[in-house]
C-alpha cells in the first residue's frame, strides 16, 4: 500500500470537512453578526464590507474544499487552501505584533471561544502542510486505500478537534488565573 498516497488523500479529506465547515459557519444567517464584528476586528474597516465579506470567504472556502477532492481540481484546491492558510496566519501574526491577543479569531464560529495566539499560528503552519500533501498526485489504488485515507481523514478531524478544544482551554484557565 502506497502510504504517501493514503496521506495525501487523507489530508484532502480532512480540508475538505474543514473549508466546509468553516464556510458553512460564515453562510448561517444566525452568525453573520458574529462575522461582522470579527472582520471589524481583523481591519475590515467598511460597514458593507464588514458585513457582506464573510459571505463571500465562505463561499470560497466551500468551493476550495470541494475542489480538494475532485481530482481535475485538486492541484488549484490545493494551491488555493495554502494560500487562504497562509493569508490567515499572516493576519493572526500581525493581530498578534499588534498586541490584540484578546480578540476572537473567528476560526469555529462564535461557540469556539478561541482567543488568537501562536498557538494558533503553529496549528495553521501543520494545516498549510497538509495542503501541500494534498498536491501530491492521486489515483486509483483500490478499495483499501481509500479505507485508510477515510479512517486516517478521521483522525485527523478528532485530533483537530482536540486541539482546538485544549488551546481553548488552556487561554479560559489563563483568565481565570489572571
Amino acid at each position: 500500500m502506497d502510504y504517501l498516497w493514503v496521506l495525501s488523500n487523507a489530508s484532502a479529506l480532512f480540508l475538505l470537512w474543514l473549508f466546509v465547515a468553516a464556510g458553512s459557519h460564515k453562510l448561517l444567517s444566525s452568525q453573520r453578526g458574529y462575522y461582522e464584528v470579527v472582520f471589524t476586528a481583523y481591519g475590515i474597516e467598511s460597514p458593507f464590507a464588514a458585513k457582506h465579506l464573510p459571505i463571500v470567504v465562505g463561499l470560497v472556502e466551500v468551493m476550495v474544499g470541494m475542489a480538494l477532492v475532485i481530482p481535475a481540481l485538486r492541484g488549484w484546491g490545493s494551491v488555493a487552501a495554502l494560500s487562504i492558510l497562509f493569508f490567515y496566519f499572516l493576519l493572526v501574526g500581525v493581530q498578534l505584533l499588534r498586541g490584540k491577543a484578546d480578540m476572537d479569531c473567528g476560526c469555529a464560529g462564535p461557540d469556539g471561544e478561541t482567543k488568537i495566539s501562536a498557538h494558533l499560528l503553529v496549528r495553521n503552519l501543520v494545516l498549510m502542510a497538509l495542503a501541500v500533501l494534498c498536491l501530491l498526485s492521486i489515483g486509483d489504488a483500490g478499495v483499501m486505500p481509500w479505507v485508510m485515507s477515510v479512517l486516517t481523514a478521521l483522525v485527523l478531524i478528532l485530533v483537530y478537534l482536540s486541539c482546538g478544544q485544549l488551546i481553548a482551554t488552556a487561554q479560559k484557565i489563563k483568565q481565570l488565573e489572571g
